[in-house]
């Protein structure tokens, strides 16, 4: 893609009346390393390792 080109819709794997999933991406880095460190977040889910923003963006922002 050049810069001249527009950038294609997001991708929708699923979806619904309410919800629809698609793959995460470098608009939704902030928002889910905050989440990373939310209380009860990390309770109901398990999470016991920390990342830096870095780790994060390599580790699981596609595009």
């Amino acid at each position: 893609m050049t810069c001249h080109e527009a950038a294609p819709p997001p991708v929708r794997f699923l979806e619904g009346e309410r919800v629809y999933l698609r793959p995460i991406g470098l608009a939704d880095t902030d928002w889910y390393f905050r989440s990373l460190y939310n209380h009860e977040g990390r309770r109901l889910t398990g999470t016991q390792k920390h990342y830096t923003r870095h780790e994060y963006r390599a580790k699981y922002v596609l595009g």
